[in-house]
């Protein structure tokens, strides 16, 4: 009987591993899907921040109910494409503007990047990120709190 708990214990819990791969790789596909169907919106958007040094008060209608993001020391613009869960325990992944085409942590966060598969990863305080360049200055990122 015991061993047929610890292995059904360890089959839920490779299923939860295996899960959370496949999640990631999901909110990559959604992200990039999300950057090419809305790629002149959100380069207008990026654009209108770099001149202006803040989001626009007035947001096209695909966006007035996005979760924006703008951070003023890196004129990062961030768009957050899909979250999951409840606080204390989310997920929050979408896409981010870099004008420099270099990496940047979730929200501008001020944590160190560290080199993980095909991007950037940072952990502090219990959370997480990840972070992967998708093409000339756009990036996935996503964040675990």
């Amino acid at each position: 009987m015991k061993r047929l708990c610890s292995l059904l214990l360890s089959l839920v819990l490779l299923s939860l591993c295996l899960t959370g791969c496949v999640s990631q790789q999901r909110q990559l596909e959604e992200s990039q899907s999300y950057l090419a169907a809305h790629r002149e919106l959100l380069e207008d958007l990026a654009a209108q921040c770099q001149e202006e040094g803040r989001l626009p008060a007035d947001l096209p209608g695909e966006l007035e109910d996005a979760a924006l993001y703008y951070d003023y020391a890196t004129g990062m613009v961030q768009i957050q494409v899909g979250a999951w869960g409840l606080a204390p325990s989310s997920t929050h992944w979408g896409v981010y503007f870099s004008p420099e085409d270099t990496p940047l942590p979730y929200d501008g966060a001020q944590v160190a990047l560290t080199p993980q598969g095909q991007g950037f990863a940072w952990e502090r305080e219990g959370n997480t990120g990840y972070t992967q360049r998708l093409e000339q200055g756009w990036y996935f990122f996503t964040a675990s709190f």
